[in-house]
């Protein structure tokens, strides 16, 4: 596999090369003419495999970005070379740090009502709620508002970060402490801290600090609410773009887990055959990714993925599914079912899943 490369005259760019240490790449380079070989043999094919998160972190693959061109006037213009680059680039762009600083026309009202609010944390969860429900995400990725927020605030939608930007210029009118977080999701790959390459963020997020804690919000994620990261972040690197920025940073949490509390109530009869009640209430990334099936889908298809897997003979009715608009209580779900216990000899075999 053979990348042949000539760059224009005027013109530099910063490479990474991303491959396993397996494996050998032969580079040549030829200053003089602009030019550069890079060469690899053997290269195995590649699958998905169990827990992939992102396919493309295993591709043998070399990343490039701008980083320095000759002006018009002969002088040398460096681009984004380190993080804080970065972050003053972004900030000074026009489609990027300049709209947070507008005011939107047609937000006064809300901004109004949000005042009154007694406490920071109610103000950031009403100005969030605002955005992700009235505001729809086009499923474009970018790192720009492009058309300006004037016009997403028209037309009641937009790209990933013309939404995310919408949301932190009124979050900032709120007078809350904002900043844009560029992000990369799970399955878009893993963030090299090493050098500031813009193309590993798929994503931008908003991050608030509220009497020293941290939240990170995405308007384009539906159902995940404001104190918990969303699981396509979480675990993530992140770059925060201020002016004081040094590079990414982690997104952990924990607090927070996949939480079932699972109670079964249960008898069975002189021929093994079992009845009785299930009650489930789900927490933290449990109640999401279950609210998410169950908004999808319907109860019956909710039910049949998180407990008839295991039990193909399990008979399930008079499903209730409670609390699933509510994000501070835990998703409730409760059925009756009966099931027969297979037998060997005297013996009546249980399983317990």
């Amino acid at each position: 596999s053979q990348y042949d490369l000539t760059i224009l005259p005027g013109f530099s760019f910063a490479y990474k090369i991303v491959k396993s240490r397996s494996l050998n790449i032969d580079v040549k380079n030829f200053k003089d003419d602009g030019r550069i070989i890079f060469e690899m043999k053997n290269v195995a094919g590649l699958r998905d495999e169990p827990y992939m998160d992102a396919s493309s972190d295993y591709l043998q693959r070399i990343v490039f970005q701008l980083a320095e061109y000759r002006t018009y006037y002969g002088t040398k213009q460096k681009f984004a070379n380190t993080w804080p680059d970065l972050a003053r680039e972004l900030l000074k762009d026009e489609d990027f740090g300049k709209v947070i600083e507008k005011n939107i026309k047609g937000a006064d009202e809300l901004l109004v009502s949000v005042s009154a609010l007694p406490s920071d944390y109610a103000k950031m969860t009403t100005i969030f709620s605002y955005v992700r429900k009235g505001f729809g995400w086009n499923g474009i990725y970018s790192h720009y508002a492009l058309e300006g927020l004037k016009k997403v605030w028209d037309k009641k939608g937009g790209n990933a970060a013309e939404i995310n930007l919408l949301l932190i210029n009124l979050l900032k009118e709120a007078k809350l402490e904002v900043y844009p977080l560029l992000v990369s999701e799970r399955d878009h790959g893993r963030v090299d801290g090493s050098y500031p390459f813009l193309g590993q963020f798929n994503k931008v997020a908003a991050q608030v600090m509220i009497n020293g804690k941290r939240y990170v919000l995405d308007a384009t994620d539906k159902l995940t609410p404001p104190d918990l990261i969303s699981f396509d972040l979480l675990n993530t690197n992140a770059f925060l773009v201020e002016k004081k920025s040094t590079g990414v940073i982690a997104l952990t949490d924990d607090s927070r887990m996949m939480k079932n509390f699972t109670g079964i109530q249960s008898e069975i009869d002189e021929n093994g055959k079992v009845k009785g009640m299930v009650s489930v209430l789900s927490y933290d990334y449990a109640r999401v990714d279950r609210v998410n099936d169950y908004l999808k889908g319907s109860k019956e298809k909710l039910i049949a993925k998180y407990f008839q897997k295991e039990s193909s003979n399990m008979e399930i009715d008079s499903i209730e599914i409670r609390n699933e608009s509510i994000d501070s209580l835990g998703l409730e779900q409760k059925f009756h079912f009966t099931t027969a216990m297979p037998s060997s000899g005297e013996y009546r075999l249980v399983n317990l899943n």
